[in-house]
């Protein structure tokens, strides 16, 4: 069996010899990958953001220390809820809350304001909460060809455990 003409033939028929294929899978992301991926994508944006070391922490929760490329900025601490998961097709959208410790709060929100246009794609922020657009985030880590992936996602929730990022998914070949 010629197993990539095969994938290159269903890929061009765009599954429909799978149809009515479910997929279901629950991946644990630990810490020490999550915070690889957060550097990969910091390394393509101009925000002053020298680093973000982020810690799942159980209930749906992060951890974020931040640390700025401006000068007399001490690392900050940030709180992170994870307040709504995407609805798939509809509502693509992670909806995050973000909050610091302290009189911080002020002054984080104004620099944050300025990072706007200096974010990856797909990812905006709105006062004190962080829209990530999963549409953007799968077809930009899991491109399939020609072929867009959100087509097949009919789940994608991101849930926390100590240590663990817990990516649920689910896709059904129509």
């Amino acid at each position: 069996m010629d197993v990539p003409r095969l994938l290159a033939q269903l890929q061009a028929s765009e599954f429909q010899d799978l149809a009515g294929s479910r997929l279901s899978a629950r991946v644990p992301v630990s810490g020490a990958l999550l915070n690889q991926i957060v550097a990969d994508v910091l390394q393509t944006t101009s925000a002053p953001v020298r680093s973000v070391r982020l810690r799942p922490l159980a209930g749906e929760r992060f951890e974020a220390v931040v640390t700025t490329t401006l000068p007399f900025v001490p690392a900050l601490t940030v709180r992170i809820g994870i307040e709504q998961q995407a609805r798939l097709p509809d509502t693509p959208y992670i909806v995050l809350r973000w909050s610091l410790f302290g009189g911080l709060g002020g002054f984080a929100a104004r620099f944050v304001g300025a990072l706007e246009q200096k974010l990856p794609p797909g990812i905006r922020l709105d006062g004190d909460r962080i829209f990530v657009d999963v549409a953007a985030m799968v077809r930009r880590f899991a491109p399939v060809g020609p072929i867009d992936p959100m087509r097949f996602l009919t789940l994608f929730e991101i849930h926390t455990a100590d240590d663990r990022a817990i990516v649920d998914v689910e896709a059904l070949v129509r």
